[in-house]
C-alpha cells in the first residue's frame, strides 16, 4: 500500500492557543477528526487524546493564513495518543475526503473527514500525496491505494441507515445512540462547543 508520512512540525505557544484542551486540569490538546468549511468559517470537530472529551469550534476564513499552519500540525496526529508518527493510507471522496490514517506508535487506525479545499491545503508541503478518488455524492466509491493496483469498488448504499465510526470505520446502526460498539468511540451527542 502506498502510504504518505507527514513531516513532524514543532508545536508553538501560538498553536496551543488555538488547540489546547479547554477542560480544567487537562494538559492535552485537541486533535481534529472532522473539518467542515463554508465561505465564512471552518468548523472543527476534535477530541482531546488526554481527557477524551470532544469539542467543536469555528475559525474565521478571514484569518486562514494565521490558523492554517496550526491546523496542519494538529490534524496530522493520532487522535488516540497524539503522536505525529502516522501514515496517511488513503483518501476517498469528492466534496469531503474520508482520510484513513495509521499510527505507528499505538498501532491504531483512524479516519478523518476533511472538506476537499482544506484537505488540499493541509497536504501542501507533503512530498507525495495519497491518490484520491474523486467521486460525486451518490456514486460508487472507488478506493485507490497504489499506482497500478486494481481498485476496490463499493456497491450501492443499503436502504438501512448506517453511520460510520470515525475512529475504526465500523458501519453501525443508529440504535447504538452515539457510540461505536466496535471500539467504544463516542460521538455526536457528547460534542461540546469550546468556550
Amino acid at each position: 500500500m502506498n502510504m504518505v508520512k507527514p513531516t513532524p512540525e514543532a508545536i508553538t505557544e501560538k498553536d496551543l492557543a488555538v488547540f489546547k484542551c479547554p477542560a480544567k486540569k487537562c494538559n492535552g490538546f485537541l486533535v481534529p477528526y472532522e473539518i467542515k468549511r463554508n465561505p465564512e468559517k471552518v468548523t472543527i470537530f476534535s477530541t482531546c487524546y488526554d481527557c477524551k472529551k470532544r469539542y467543536k469550534f469555528k475559525l474565521s476564513m478571514d484569518d486562514e493564513s494565521a490558523w492554517m499552519p496550526s491546523l496542519r500540525k494538529f490534524t496530522w496526529r493520532c487522535p488516540f495518543c497524539a503522536d505525529w508518527d502516522i501514515d496517511i493510507k488513503k483518501a476517498v471522496g469528492f466534496y469531503v475526503f474520508r482520510v484513513s490514517i495509521s499510527c505507528n506508535k499505538c498501532q491504531k487506525n483512524a479516519s478523518k473527514k476533511i472538506e476537499h479545499e482544506i484537505y488540499e491545503k493541509l497536504m501542501a508541503g507533503i512530498a507525495s500525496k495519497p491518490q484520491v478518488s474523486n467521486t460525486k455524492p451518490g456514486e460508487n466509491l472507488t478506493e485507490h491505494t497504489e499506482p497500478g493496483a486494481t481498485p476496490a469498488i463499493k456497491g450501492p448504499a443499503s436502504k438501512k441507515k448506517l453511520l460510520v465510526c470515525p475512529a475504526c470505520e465500523l458501519e453501525i446502526t443508529e440504535e447504538f445512540k452515539g457510540y461505536c460498539p466496535g471500539c467504544g468511540f463516542r460521538f455526536s451527542a457528547e460534542i461540546e462547543d469550546r468556550p
